[in-house]
């Protein structure tokens, strides 16, 4: 996993100026000691001196992109589940912690810092379906992307689960994406953090093809 977001970060430098780059992250995440860390599939972790060592620093993530030096990042971490190993750890906290977003990146949160997101009943979870149909809603700004999540969220989990942002996005940035897949079908089988410039990944179940994603200022 860690390879695969410094490979992230090589094609999203690659890319150039006006690259835009989008990191999908669903799965387990755990807050330890104030900080975020992503936890791979397959793992063993028994106490939080495993995590540094087993688990992915996600502030890692805003490093790699804030490298490739394009204008627009964006990082979604569908993670804010509760500590599946809260019981052997001292120094663990409720839901993620805040990051603060660099110039040019927003960081959607499936729920507020410090909090709980439902995993819901289906193949995915409230948020990430709610994300697959905004996203696919032509000319939305990505600020109107987001509040459109929050939205719908809000309504299904009857206000018990409030998505939220950290954003230093400048000017209006609209997402059009041109084509994409008709249909909704499994993707193959991968580590939870799917990573790729031109193609929308959610969820380890279900994905979206997308021919084309741009950015652009209006």
């Amino acid at each position: 996993m860690k390879r695969a977001i410094k490979a992230f970060g090589n094609r999203l430098e690659a890319g150039g100026k006006g690259a835009v780059g989008l990191f999908y992250y669903a799965g387990h995440g755990v807050q330890v000691g104030g900080e975020n860390y992503m936890i791979p599939v397959d793992v063993e972790i028994q106490d939080e001196d495993d995590v540094d060592i087993e688990a992915v620093f996600a502030n890692a993530v805003l490093a790699n992109m804030a490298y490739a030096g394009n204008r627009l990042n964006i990082i979604v971490m569908d993670a804010c589940r509760n500590n599946p190993f809260r019981r052997s750890f001292r120094a663990v906290s409720r839901g993620l912690a805040r990051m603060d977003a660099s110039k040019g990146t927003l960081i959607a949160y499936a729920t507020a810092p410090g909090e709980v997101a439902a995993d819901g009943s289906g193949d995915n979870s409230p948020y990430t379906k709610a994300l697959a149909k905004a996203m696919l809603t032509r000319g939305l700004t990505v600020e109107r992307v987001f509040k459109e999540v929050r939205n719908d969220v809000v309504v299904a989990i009857k206000n018990n689960q409030v998505p939220w942002e950290a954003s230093s996005l400048t000017g209006r940035i609209s997402i059009l994406v041109e084509t994409a897949a008709r249909n909704l079908y499994p993707a193959p089988k991968r580590p939870p953090c799917l990573l790729s410039i031109g193609k929308w990944y959610i969820g380890n179940r279900l994905r979206i093809a997308v021919s084309r994603v741009i950015a652009k200022p209006i």
